[in-house]
């Protein structure tokens, strides 16, 4: 039976804003164990996400009314993705709470919030630079949608490891996945007009691309996973793997139709926004003005992937998720701030809806990228994010992940000081930002040396400590980009 504890959680601090970085967390072991430590190192913002969720819900359904919806979509996934409601009575052993309560948190979409919005890009082959394959998304949400979140990292005792972001402590993810094998699944919202587009079916959309990643090795197999679910509503994933194979899923209740990259002029490149561009899955479409903003942010990402073509590397392809500017189909519209323009651009920055992650990944050397917030600091949803990407080696033991951000956060701080000394000016402000950096790596590097002791005799603490040192480095990584 399906418990919510309606008032319960009402004593979380209402005036801790979120952090402005990411708390890396380590978790290993079976779904149900990865779920109860995820749950215990992040209970108080899951408490406090709760109640966001909650109170969203109540302005839509009764209490009576959220318990049913609860029991069938649960019912659904327990019996579709087993492993995945084992995650979700970890979660709420760890943190406390009951497994409807988890649920309620990780079906946000059904309950609260009708829509999600959202970017997403990938290149391969001859489009890139180097020729290696990058893939990234924009995740466009609304204030209660993102901020108290932590990065995921995750090594399962059966499938592979895999780094996923939750945009709310308590969720499985977002709309990012990477994992060991440089699998990377995105999604975005799509479209879904007909009837039959939004039958019943599986909930947790963002629970089906993780147990994709952590299940799956190429962009063909988790796409069959994911269609084998039945996802409920409209929703566009975009796969891609080692294979330099690009394809992105467009998909309702009513239909689910496969893109690959050059069908639609594209050349080793693919790229989605939230409307549908095959002819079949039209028939779901909205009216085209009313999803202007999905059509012109397509339009600007194709002009964009399109004018840099052969030399698309990691920067430029954050740069076109990061733009401001919007492409009409005739000339550039500079840097829009009209509320509705706002929504017109990749880097969305309306004043209620704006984007609050992005991430990308290069598939041969699997290393995933984490921005909290965006890279316009001045319109970020978080006070305090730097606008500055964490950097984050997905292998397959904990500790080549620790020692790949330990070793990172060594570099950028080095050469953050190189940038200083070519400046020729060594500014107190610039030196008390470098010397944050180097606290911060020492504080990892004394997290470090007490988990090589736990290691001996506590593999639980152990386990703490790999996420407690990696979050130090990744700090000093970060902040050592702002110098």
């Amino acid at each position: 039976m399906i418990t919510i504890n309606w008032e319960k959680y009402l004593d979380f601090d209402a005036q801790l804003p979120p952090p402005g970085m990411r708390e890396v967390i380590f978790v290993k072991g079976t779904p149900y164990e990865m779920g109860r430590q995820y749950g215990e190192q992040t209970k108080d913002m899951i408490k406090r996400n709760f109640c966001l969720v909650l109170g969203d819900a109540l302005k839509n359904y009764t209490q009576e009314q959220i318990i049913d919806r609860v029991t069938l979509l649960s019912n659904d996934i327990a019996k579709k993705a087993p492993e995945i409601h084992e995650w979700y009575k970890g979660i709420a052993d760890g943190s406390g709470m009951t497994y409807g309560e988890i649920a309620l948190i990780n079906i946000q979409l059904w309950v609260s919030i009708p829509y999600l919005m959202c970017s997403t890009i990938a290149a391969t082959d001859e489009a890139t630079a180097d020729g290696k394959t990058i893939a990234g998304v924009n995740g466009d949400v609304t204030y209660n949608m993102s901020g108290y979140g932590v990065t995921l990292v995750a090594f399962p005792d059966e499938g592979n490891a895999f780094v996923t972001l939750p945009q709310l402590a308590g969720q499985m993810g977002s709309n990012f996945a990477m994992n060991e094998k440089g699998l990377i699944v995105t999604f975005d919202g799509g479209e879904s007009e007909l009837a039959e587009d939004t039958s019943f079916g599986f909930a947790d959309f963002i629970s089906a691309e993780v147990y994709a990643v952590s299940k799956c090795d190429t962009s063909k197999e988790a796409e069959e996973l994911i269609k084998s679910l039945g996802v409920a509503g409209g929703w566009i994933y975009l796969f891609a793997d080692k294979d330099k194979d690009l394809r992105i899923l467009e998909h309702t209740s009513r239909c689910d139709v496969t893109r690959l990259s050059g069908q639609y002029g594209e050349r080793n490149y693919i790229h989605a926004a939230n409307h549908f561009v095959d002819e079949e899955m039209r028939k779901s479409s909205i009216d085209v003005e009313i999803n202007k903003d999905s059509y012109t942010r397509y339009d600007t990402e194709e002009k964009l992937l399109s004018e840099l073509y052969g030399r698309l590397d990691l920067d430029n392809m954050m740069d076109i998720l990061a733009s401001h500017d919007w492409w009409d189909g005739e000339k550039w519209n500079k840097e829009q701030w009209g509320v509705q323009e706002s929504n017109f651009t990749p880097e969305m920055h309306a004043p209620d809806f704006r984007t609050g992650t992005r991430c990308f990944g290069i598939v041969e050397d699997a290393v995933a990228f984490i921005l909290h917030g965006t890279t316009d600091r001045a319109v970020s949803f978080i006070p305090g994010s730097q606008g500055k990407y964490a950097k984050v080696p997905v292998k397959h033991t904990p500790d080549e992940v620790l020692y790949g951000f330990e070793e990172d956060a060594v570099i950028a701080a080095w050469q953050a000081a190189e940038r200083l000394a070519k400046t020729g000016t060594m500014s107190k402000e610039k030196i008390d930002i470098l010397d944050q950096a180097r606290e911060h790596i020492f504080a990892g590097k004394n997290y470090l040396a007490k988990l090589n002791i736990y290691n001996t005799f506590d593999n639980e603490e152990a386990r703490k400590h790999y996420g407690y040192a990696a979050s130090e480095f990744s700090y000093a990584y970060v902040i050592s980009q702002t110098v």
